[in-house]
């Protein structure tokens, strides 16, 4: 579900960006406006799910005896932290997952679609061999993953280290 949506957003990102109003009918072409479009598009998809990944994390993280559970469900966690911090609270750690987002999400949709159309060449209008596509996705799924993982795992190298980031919560 995530994935379709993070697709179609894209699709509608990258239209924008290269059939925008501009002197020369795009805005931007190739690699960039795959890059932008990619990362735009995952912040997007984050912005809207956001309080359901959180929710989800801490309702796990929640484990024990019925009796002494700190929440009940989704709903109810989300109305005790709203009730509590506001829409802030709800959205709390947002941007340090949206880092990661951007980087993430520009290298392997961007790097995906821009790979695509190297390799296409002059065969674009029969595609890419089933093959290429699995190696070339299989390629950039490895390079966005090693190249976002600093931020994706956090931003401490001390492992004793118990300090609380600013806009993050300890989950």
């Amino acid at each position: 579900m995530i994935t379709w949506s993070v697709l179609l957003l894209q699709d509608l990102y990258e239209n924008i960006l290269r059939n925008g109003n501009h002197q020369n009918g795009s805005i931007l072409s190739g690699a960039p406006a795959n890059s932008i479009a990619g990362a735009a598009a995952g912040c997007t998809t984050l912005i809207l799910i956001y309080t359901l990944e959180i929710a989800h994390t801490r309702l796990t993280a929640d484990i024990g005896r019925a009796d002494v559970r700190q929440f009940r469900g989704i709903f109810h966690f989300l109305t005790t932290i709203y009730n509590k911090d506001g829409i802030r609270g709800v959205y709390r750690g947002l941007p340090a997952f949206l880092h990661g987002m951007v980087v993430h999400r520009s290298l392997y949709f961007g790097g995906f679609d821009t790979l695509k159309e190297i390799l296409s060449g002059e065969a674009a209008e029969h595609g890419l061999a089933p093959w290429k596509r699995w190696v070339v996705a299989q390629a950039v799924t490895a390079s966005a993953g090693l190249m976002s993982y600093p931020l994706d795992s956090g931003y401490s190298s001390k492992a004793d280290d118990d300090a609380i980031w600013p806009g993050t919560t300890n989950v």
